[in-house]
């Protein structure tokens, strides 16, 4: 998808999304300008709006990921011990590293399976809305799949969210 056909709406939302995961303007300007090339390289003209927000919403968090990589293992240390010689760029490509340490890596599929517990312990239609929701689809989109209304949706969506907070996730 070319980037210069989306739609004012679009960038809108897409703006709204980087501002949602940046730290301060800049960061939130450093965000939109990944998401508009993730999705001039990722996205046809076939994708739903809802598939483009999912995509956007991945590559700021994944903005967000390596700068957590980066401030742990390279902001934090000063610039004498990142400081090196010649031959030693390998060295400091690990700590530019976007993957996670292991302890993380562990946190987040512990957390993914009690996330996974979580939605097997909801009825049949709220566990279809949540998967719905984890594909990135709108609550007006879902209730058009489902063929309720909104509003049903709605409620629904916040029956989930009470039972996930009984489990300890937040909202």
């Amino acid at each position: 998808m070319n980037a210069d056909l989306i739609s004012p709406k679009m960038m809108t939302r897409l703006t709204e999304i980087a501002h949602q995961y940046g730290r301060d303007p800049m960061d939130a300007d450093d965000i939109l300008s990944e998401i508009l090339e993730a999705i001039s390289r990722l996205s046809s003209d076939d994708d739903s709006a809802s598939r483009i927000f999912t995509k956007a919403r991945w590559v700021a968090l994944s903005h967000v990921r390596s700068e957590r990589v980066y401030t742990k293992y390279v902001g934090s240390q000063s610039e004498a011990e990142v400081s090196y010689e010649e031959g030693d760029e390998e060295d400091v490509e690990v700590l530019f590293s976007d993957s996670l340490t292991p302890e993380v890596e562990a946190e987040h599929l512990e957390m993914a399976a009690a996330l996974e517990v979580a939605i097997d312990s909801l009825d049949v239609t709220d566990q279809k809305i949540v998967r719905l929701l984890k594909d990135g689809f709108l609550p007006a989109d879902i209730a058009k799949k489902l063929n309720v209304s909104r509003s049903a949706i709605s409620q629904r969506m916040a029956k989930i969210a009470k039972q996930f907070a009984a489990f300890g996730f937040q909202a």
